[in-house]
């Protein structure tokens, strides 16, 4: 009886939790943007802040391979190459890569190609939380003055920052004891559908699908009015070609098609720069690349209007000669990388 009793007393003192320690207080100045002093509050998504450095699995994200783990660099305007020829003559229009981690933003930036680095600081905004001093330190002359020069103004310390934390996917994850938000700020389907599963009760695997499936259905008609406008751009060369020649033609008609191509072009290069393939707002992403295809069908028509009267024979299939805008690009000479090209997943591409 008394070891029962001995047994029974000292097991729940045995068990019991330790004491708790007090928590250690650390002050962060006003303003301050290294995450490492950050990370001595909050150690456990600094730590998964860090991970944003290195790659993700290959294969998880059907559209956004930006940093997986097969070492390749995706080049976005070898994925859609009509894109070459809608951003010829800008920056972007150069070297357009597909993104890596959240600590790589400021990285990235000072490794594209030097042909796009003519722009102002603005280009710094989302690539360095040292932006916000920038800005108001120079005035209206972050926006003039060259990016060199901008990013100079940085301390070195400060340089390999990269973007510091985000907004969204961020689902919860267990840290020991603790729960906190996950850090690496990652593509849902990178994360293995964790962040959708927190409201879902469906399985990853079908969870997976639907977003494929969306993100196919945008594709292929982001595909659509992507080629439509730019067949559209290569009619304009056409026309230019004219009045180089110093004929004349119909400008009221020119004016429309301008108009029309315009509307197409941006449409189809917000979707584009959107950045989750439609799956933000389904809906939205289809009637904005519906309504591209239709201007850039307008505008096609009133430039075959204006070459039929200079008597111009336009075929009816118009030859974009993507292959002249996607080899030897910029001071690097970047070549086109047919094999990262996607394709019409609905097959319907080709019959246009």
């Amino acid at each position: 009886m008394a070891v029962g009793i001995a047994a029974f007393l000292f097991v729940p003192y045995a068990c019991s939790p330790p004491k708790p320690e007090p928590v250690k207080t650390v002050t962060i100045p006003d303003g301050e943007i290294d995450p490492a002093v950050w990370g001595k509050v909050y150690p456990e998504e600094f730590e998964l802040w860090k991970k944003t450095e290195e790659p993700d699995p290959a294969g998880k994200s059907k559209y956004k391979r930006g940093f997986d783990a097969d070492g390749i660099t995706y080049d976005k305007l070898a994925e859609f190459p009509y894109m070459v020829l809608l951003v010829n003559g800008w920056g972007v229009g150069v070297e357009y890569n597909e993104p890596r981690g959240h600590a790589h933003m400021l990285r990235d930036q000072v490794a594209i190609d030097a042909s796009r680095l003519k722009s102002g600081g603005v280009c710094l905004t989302c690539k360095t939380p040292y932006a916000p001093l920038l800005e108001k330190e120079l005035g209206e002359a972050y926006y003039r003055t060259p990016f060199k020069e901008v990013l100079d103004r940085i301390p070195e310390k400060f340089r390999d920052l990269g973007v510091a934390c985000a907004d969204c996917h961020m689902p919860y994850t267990r840290i020991g004891l603790h729960t906190v938000a996950d850090h690496r700020g990652m593509s849902p389907l990178k994360n293995d559908m964790k962040a959708c599963m927190q409201c879902h009760t469906e399985t990853a695997a079908w969870l997976r699908e639907q977003v494929i499936a969306i993100q196919d259905r945008t594709a292929s008609l982001g595909i659509r009015a992507g080629y439509a406008t730019a067949t559209t751009a290569k009619l304009f060369e056409a026309v230019h070609k004219l009045r180089e020649e110093g004929k004349t033609f119909d400008q009221a008609l020119y004016d429309k098609a301008k108009e029309y191509y315009e509307e197409a072009f941006y449409r189809s290069l917000f979707v584009g720069a959107e950045n989750s393939m439609g799956f933000h707002n389904p809906t939205e992403a289809l009637r904005i690349l519906g309504d591209a295809v239709a201007f850039a069908a307008k505008a096609e028509g009133y430039l075959r209007q204006i070459l039929a009267k200079a008597g111009v024979d336009v075929p009816a299939r118009v030859d974009l000669e993507l292959a002249k805008y996607l080899n030897d690009r910029g001071a690097k000479k970047l070549p086109d990388r047919p094999e990262q090209e996607f394709k019409d997943p609905m097959g319907v591409q080709r019959m246009f």
